[in-house]
């Protein structure tokens, strides 16, 4: 839904450089979604969304994944 990434950041993933979608924890809410390659960040730690991997916000706050493939 509404998130938004905040930067992009180039990586290795698959053998190739993309340039992958930063998004900022402190800034997802409730409903927000988005696939990855991702990079999420907050200030305690940095997590890694693998390709085919979908992230959901739920109301808790916290962040689901779900392997998409």
């Amino acid at each position: 839904l509404g998130a938004t990434s905040t930067a992009s950041q180039a990586m290795y993933l698959a053998g190739q450089f993309s340039d992958v979608p930063v998004y900022s924890r402190a800034h997802l809410g409730s409903g927000d979604s988005f696939k990855g390659p991702a990079i999420v960040t907050q200030l305690d730690a940095t997590t890694l969304v693998q390709t085919g991997w979908q992230v959901e916000v739920v109301s808790s706050g916290a962040m689901i994944m779900t392997d998409s493939q």
